[in-house]
């Protein structure tokens, strides 16, 4: 099972961010994750992998999720195969519809048709991918990404329509929950699974579930504080961030690796609480050398 970082939600700098890669591309780790909002105080996800790109020669880079609906898809078609192009196929691209209304009012876009535009918006840009015109007539949009057809598609979700529409239309889930539970992960699997199937499908979606962590000095106050921090704004979501299962101990890292792998999943993401810097990933990255993981 391979292992993946993924950045705090904030904004940093060059520094920090280059601290970042170094400690991704120096460990064990087989990606680096960079979220997206608009609504918040925090980088160009998009923009933040470019530099990221620059800055390593070896992780996967992956947006853990793009809100599609949010984005004008023949623009961001050509960032992403310029991306994969400029880092050579090391783009993993991780797309949603988007959970939070405030980026759809930033943005100027509508919230209610968002599943239906995410659906009409990915067949488009695979369009471009695939060198044709997007629309007749049109000149195709290049460049030409390294990855054949685009790159990999990972959709993010937790409802069923959301994972139906994984199994339909991308080449894997990215599955997050709190708790650092299997159980969780495998009912969304099994979902995406049957829609995989009933699409006719050959092969099985790549597995990617994602959960927080923190190590260092008292490491349960301040996962806590980020949690509260990011998740405060709504009563129900900051009680479950804030769950006894947390991963904040090198025991604790070890046991929910061992039962993830054991479980099949093909990759787990070890999302950074909000204000711990680069000597997490390298706290993260002695937990996992020690087990011989890589």
């Amino acid at each position: 099972m391979d292992i993946g970082v993924s950045l705090p939600m904030r904004s940093y700098s060059r520094r920090e961010l280059a601290s970042f890669a170094r400690a991704a591309e120096d460990g064990p780790f087989a990606s680096v994750t960079v979220g997206e909002r608009v609504a918040y105080d925090n980088h160009d996800a998009m923009g933040a992998l470019c530099v990221l790109g620059g800055m390593t020669e070896r992780v996967k880079l992956v947006t853990g999720v793009l809100v599609l609906p949010i984005h004008e898809p023949a623009m961001l078609a050509k960032e992403c195969a310029t991306l994969d192009v400029l880092s050579e196929g090391r783009l993993v691209l991780g797309l949603g519809v988007g959970p939070r209304e405030p980026d759809f009012v930033a943005t100027s876009n509508e919230w209610q048709s968002r599943g239906r535009r995410f659906e009409e918006q990915l067949a488009y840009m695979k369009r471009i991918w695939r060198g044709e015109e997007p629309v007749a007539g049109c000149e195709p949009v290049g460049p030409t990404p390294v990855q054949q057809g685009g790159p990999e598609i990972i959709i993010g979700g937790f409802v069923d329509v959301a994972l139906e529409r994984a199994g339909r239309l991308a080449d894997g889930l990215r599955s997050f929950d709190f708790a650092p539970d299997v159980a969780i992960h495998q009912e969304r699997i099994a979902v995406v699974q049957r829609s995989w199937d009933r699409a006719g499908r050959a092969g099985k979606p790549r597995i990617i579930a994602s959960t927080y962590f923190a190590l260092g000095p008292d490491a349960r106050g301040v996962y806590e504080a980020g949690m509260r921090a990011y998740y405060g704004y709504e009563a129900e979501l900051e009680r479950n961030a804030l769950g006894p299962t947390a991963l904040t101990s090198a025991t604790a890292i070890t046991d929910a690796i061992k039962r993830f792998e054991d479980s099949g999943i093909d990759e787990m993401v070890f999302a950074t609480a909000h204000q711990l810097g680069p000597e997490s990933w390298q706290r993260l990255g002695d937990v996992v050398g020690s087990m011989g993981s890589s």
